[in-house]
């Protein structure tokens, strides 16, 4: 399964959420789990380094990629059972070289706050990745929320 997790604006919590479910996959599911890190800040690149660092046995592989290496690298991947391919994906996506990386998933995580800047960019990005890949499946993940709050745009969110 090849997981794609992103959205048009930055400090969505993509990468978080990608770190978070790696370890939850290979932890506490068993699953053999890949991450690529596409992210230009290779923040999760730059954990398993430090995890490295300490000697800890990782429980997941990392690897650093560009979008037009992916297709080779995911054919390098193969297809294994048990095998679940998370993508972390920068917050642009404009660039067509992500055509490929966005046709091979099987289901995007879309993190998002309610702000109204949050919810255009996770609109689009969901319209784009859409009519790239129709089969695939989108879950919208709503992050960064805070109790007591009232966030104007929730409920027409959840409404749609």
């Amino acid at each position: 399964m090849i997981i794609l997790i992103g959205n048009k604006k930055g400090g969505t919590g993509k990468t978080t959420l990608t770190m978070l479910l790696a370890w939850y996959l290979s932890y506490l599911r068993h699953s053999d789990v890949q991450v690529i890190d596409m992210d230009e800040r290779q923040n999760i690149s730059l954990m398993a380094a430090k995890d490295r660092i300490l000697e800890n046995e990782p429980l997941y592989e990392v690897t650093e990629c560009r979008p037009d290496f992916f297709p080779p690298l995911l054919e390098s991947l193969g297809q294994k059972v048990n095998q679940v391919v998370l993508v972390d994906l920068p917050a642009g996506t404009d660039d067509e070289h992500y055509v490929p990386v966005l046709k091979s998933a099987d289901v995007f995580l879309c993190p998002f706050g309610y702000d109204e800047f949050t919810m255009d960019a996770t609109l689009l990005f969901a319209i784009v990745a859409g009519k790239v890949n129709p089969a695939a499946k989108i879950v919208f993940i709503p992050n960064r929320l805070k109790a007591g709050v009232r966030y104007e745009l929730r409920a027409e969110a959840d409404a749609t």
